[in-house]
């Protein structure tokens, strides 16, 4: 794709759908996985 050697497709995105409360990071996404991230 363009140049580029490795391409993902994060389903869900980073920190996925809301949960019933309105809050992410909880239902699913890239963080419920347990894949790497760091916050800067």
């Amino acid at each position: 794709a363009a140049g580029f050697q490795e391409c993902y497709n994060v389903a869900g995105g980073f920190e996925g759908d809301p949960d019933d409360q309105g809050h992410r990071g909880t239902v699913n996404g890239w963080k419920v996985d347990g894949l790497p991230w760091r916050q800067r």
